[in-house]
């Protein structure tokens, strides 16, 4: 008996340039950076997030809805 195959889709993610945002960090003063932090909370430690998109398509292609 044969295991059944799946089917797989092929994923596409960009990888979003950061550089310009970063940029704009570093000109934010202290106290501009913690009322940002205040109004937006820990959203600019996203920029430092290295992604991996591999590892995305990966697991693109086991999520299964069926089982949630």
């Amino acid at each position: 008996m044969a295991p059944a195959r799946r089917n797989t889709f092929p994923y596409h993610f960009p990888v979003p340039k950061v550089e310009g945002l970063l940029a704009l960090e570093d000109n934010l003063t202290a106290v501009s950076k913690h009322n940002f932090q205040l109004n937006y909370g820990l959203i600019l430690d996203l920029l430092h997030v290295k992604v991996d998109p591999k590892a995305l398509t990966t697991l693109t292609q086991y999520y299964d809805p069926p089982l949630r």
